[in-house]
Parts: C-alpha cells; structure tokens; sequence
C-alpha cells in the first residue's frame, strides 16, 4: 500500500522486480529493480535528470487505479454483475 500512496502522492517509487507492486509502477522498468545495486543506480540516475523525474512521475500519477473513486467504481461494477 505505501508504494501505490507514494505514487498517487507524486513521489517517484522504485520497487521490486519479482513482487505484485510491478502493477503499482505500471510495469516501468526504470522503476523496477531486481537487485539492491540496481535500485541504487536506477534512483542514483532518476535523481540526476530531471527531465526524467518529470517523465516518471507523469506516469505515475496519469491513472487514477488508486484513488477512492477507482475502488468504489470497481465494487459498484462487481455488484452489478452478481445482480445480473
């Protein structure tokens, strides 16, 4: 939860390969890592460019998967399905 809230926060988040919080990211591989050593070079480089920090945060935040509005959208549809 606090990748998918950093995320909607506008934080730039890296997160691991191998996990679900892939979906979190939107499965962007400059915000995956599969070692500690990755992780440090992928931050170390984000935080060096700033056209890419403008980038990756755009892609963070363009959906809308984590908010209240998204989750109750989803239960509404959920329910309507087993109304059916």
């Amino acid at each position: 939860m606090a990748a998918a809230e950093l995320a909607r926060a506008g934080c730039i988040v890296w997160v691991p390969q191998g996990g679900g919080q892939k979906e979190i990211v939107g499965h962007e591989p400059a915000l995956m890592f599969n070692t500690d050593t990755e992780a440090v070079e992928k931050i170390v480089a984000t935080l060096g460019d700033p056209v890419e920090q403008v980038r990756l945060r755009a892609a963070l935040t363009a959906t809308d998967r984590f908010s209240a509005g998204h989750f109750v959208q989803q239960v509404q549809e959920i329910v309507a399905n087993f109304r059916e």
